[in-house]
């Protein structure tokens, strides 16, 4: 085997992740569960490198700041495996990077994947799932599309805190997400970072890990059904949750710009004045997710596209499982 190519899409949160219980393993002190975005998507090649040393590539440049991360997760795989080699990794997003649109999920996903294939570990894909975690937390559930639920799970060794399918891509062709980007910075907190912060600092922690656990059993219902007023409705009670947490942290966590506010108020005008069941999610950086149905996905665009600080908007459906190559 020369080579494995790997396309994996990122996710987005509708009962939100928002700190860990173990650092080190990466496991959340809650549930959570997502939906697979086709507009998030991740490619990555990985090679074995001759080299005693890992060479890792990101959108045609070697940025350290990237790498770091991900040399620290092929030191633990390399432990976790007894894997003697080094690798040769080249990954591109096709969308921003660092930003707050989950491509730490995407790109942490595809590599274990690949990391499985190219060394035939023959992991299960819950084994799978549990090695992307290492990574990055939301990782864990983009090795599946659809709709992913990623359980809590309560053993120290973090054996039962993996992802798995609710639903696949296919239950909902109407589903659409419309993501507003307002800027293609990387963040100046990061995620992990945040998280940390939030679970030591927030006096409102506590309370949201309740009612989002709460949440969780009544999202996959109306996921089930179809009730796009209901999985809007959840979703964006848990963003405000979420939200409140992080502007209540020490000091005061604001990932938003002016964009992401008239997004957010351009989509709540829309739904009280217009009444398109159209609703806001965000997560741990500026770019606004508008939850709705594909009739309505074209008035929400043209109003998105003209508001003040948003440079752009994707439209996506519901993305399938990760696509491996192996070449021979």
């Amino acid at each position: 085997m020369k080579q494995v190519n790997v396309s994996a899409n990122a996710n987005i949160a509708l009962i939100k992740y928002w700190g860990k219980r173990d650092e080190n393993l990466m496991l959340p002190t809650k549930s959570s569960l997502s939906l697979t975005l086709t507009a998030l998507k991740t490619t990555t090649t990985i090679a074995l490198n001759k080299e005693q040393h890992d060479c890792i590539e990101f959108d045609g440049h070697s940025d350290e700041q990237l790498q770091s991360p991900v040399r620290s997760f092929l030191e633990t795989t390399r432990a976790l495996f007894g894997i003697n080699s080094h690798f040769s990794i080249i990954s591109k997003n096709y969308f921003p990077t660092a930003s707050g649109l989950a491509s730490s999920a995407s790109g942490f996903a595809a590599l274990a994947l690949g990391i499985n294939s190219l060394c035939n570990l023959q992991l299960s894909m819950q084994e799978v799932s549990i090695l992307a975690r290492r990574g990055s937390g939301s990782a864990a559930r983009s090795i599946y599309g659809g709709a992913v639920i990623w359980h809590r799970g309560d053993a120290n060794d973090g054996s039962d805190s993996f992802a798995e399918p609710v639903l696949p891509a296919s239950w909902w062709p109407d589903l659409r997400v419309l993501i507003a980007i307002t800027t293609t910075a990387a963040k100046k907190v990061s995620s992990r970072a945040g998280m940390q912060q939030s679970v030591a600092t927030s006096p409102r922690y506590q309370d949201w890990l309740i009612r989002s656990n709460n949440r969780l059993p009544a999202m996959i219902t109306a996921l089930r059904s179809r009730n796009i007023i209901t999985v809007g409705s959840l979703s964006q009670a848990d963003w405000c949750d979420m939200r409140d947490v992080m502007l209540s942290t020490t000091p005061s966590l604001n990932y938003w710009n002016e964009g992401s506010l008239n997004a957010i108020m351009g989509v709540k005008m829309l739904r009280e004045q217009h009444g398109i069941a159209c609703y806001v999610t965000t997560d741990a950086g500026p770019h606004v997710k508008v939850i709705c149905l594909a009739v309505d996905a074209p008035v929400i665009m043209q109003k998105l596209q003209t508001l003040l600080g948003v440079s752009s908007v994707l439209e996506s459906t519901i993305a399938g499982d990760p696509e491996v190559e192996i070449v021979e």
